[in-house]
């Protein structure tokens, strides 16, 4: 049995045819917004600044780098919130120390 044009057509249609169900999912199935970034020529001497890997340590020491040094007698932690946050902002507070504790920095 030979199939019909219309038929041909709508099964090569189907074999083509990305299966996505959300906007999202078609974008990552197509790929769209995973190119890298290309940074311009004058810009290139920055892009150390920028990078992830940089971004999870720290900067080499200096000679002007210094320590914080407390007076005798003063407690090791403060038990109080020092600016009033909403729920939301408290949140993202708690994420970011989370992150920064991840990496080493605090």
């Amino acid at each position: 049995m030979t199939t019909t044009w219309p038929a041909k057509y709508l099964q090569i249609l189907q074999e083509h045819t990305i299966r996505a169900t959300t906007a999202t999912d078609l974008t990552v199935a197509t790929q769209q917004y995973t190119t890298k970034t290309t940074i311009l020529l004058e810009y290139q001497m920055y892009a150390k600044v920028f990078s992830k890997e940089e971004s999870k340590q720290y900067p080499p020491r200096q000679a002007w780098d210094h320590a914080i040094e407390f007076k005798e007698g003063s407690p090791d932690a403060v038990d109080c919130k020092v600016y009033p946050l909403n729920q939301t902002e408290d949140v993202a507070v708690q994420e970011f120390v989370k992150s920064e504790l991840e990496k080493g920095y605090i």
